[in-house]
């Protein structure tokens, strides 16, 4: 048997935690001196308001080593092999962290595994491993999978206001001044490669939303076979419009809804809207 584990930049609704049996170990989040553990659906709402009001930029923090240490003794514990899948690490330094101390525990049933990507986006590959898992399939067969849904992941993430990008660094003041001035609206996707890039700016928030399903419609206008991740930034409204949208131009099978969490709603803010899947018919000959 095989256990899957991740960090909470995955974004996992909890149905899927508690039904798929996946452990989660909570990134710290700080506002100035007040620190929390993201708890992901947890007072999303409660950290949307304080993200938008607080006059600190709120940081994130890889988990400590000791705190890395307990969470996969505990799931060795178990006896079963266990795979822990982590936020990119061209995003963070968890990965690398994450390696030092399974490296120490020196146990060859701990693997972890390097995402190439950000919240549901790490969130599909973990669904997708325990629900194998769960099937009995081996860590090889669930490795071989990941990887090409890894090199097939596709994303398209609407930000509403460029405020957060400047706030982090990603852009200038003058480029976020140009931006809100024009009603310029980015959509960024995580590249293949563990980072993430803006690949489309629009000047409206509905015409974002056209290109996205413009994008959506061009890749395939069946998707009846595949899990498709709606997520959105403090406006649950958002993500609906999305998908009603997407509706009327391509077919869709089983979807969910996802709330970003800390780690990628302090970089993008409130109001982003966002859909991740993974490119049809891949995964159809290797599941």
């Amino acid at each position: 048997m095989v256990k899957v584990t991740a960090d909470s930049g995955s974004d996992i609704p909890a149905l899927f935690l508690t039904s798929l049996d996946i452990n989660i170990i909570p990134i710290e989040v700080s506002f100035g001196e007040e620190i929390f553990l993201d708890t992901m659906e947890d007072g999303h709402q409660q950290f949307i308001e304080k993200l938008k009001h607080s006059p600190y930029l709120p940081h994130t923090s890889q988990p400590s080593p000791y705190r890395y240490r307990a969470f996969f003794e505990e799931a060795l514990a178990s006896g079963e092999d266990v795979l822990f899948f982590s936020v990119s690490s061209g995003f963070s330094g968890c990965y690398t962290t994450a390696c030092l101390v399974a490296q120490e525990i020196n146990d060859p049933r701990l693997h972890v595994i390097d995402s190439k990507s950000a919240t549901i986006g790490i969130g599909l590959q973990v669904i997708k491993a325990a629900q194998m898992a769960k099937e009995g399939k081996t860590v090889a067969d669930i490795l071989r999978v990941v990887s090409v849904m890894q090199n097939n992941m596709i994303s398209y993430i609407l930000v509403n206001t460029v405020d957060f990008l400047h706030k982090g660094g990603r852009i200038r003041f003058s480029e976020k001044i140009l931006a809100n001035i024009l009603n310029i609206k980015p959509v960024i996707s995580v590249l293949p490669d563990g980072t993430a890039q803006a690949i489309h700016k629009v000047r409206g928030f509905k015409k974002g939303l056209q290109y996205i399903v413009s994008q959506v419609a061009a890749i395939s206008r069946d998707y009846t076979h595949e899990l498709l991740a709606f997520g959105y930034c403090g406006d649950e409204s958002l993500k609906g419009v999305l998908e009603n949208l997407l509706r009327k131009e391509v077919k869709l099978g089983k979807t969910f809804d996802f709330a970003a969490g800390p780690c990628i709603a302090t970089h993008v803010g409130p109001g982003t809207v966002a859909v991740f899947f993974c490119r049809p018919g891949v995964l159809e000959h290797l599941a």
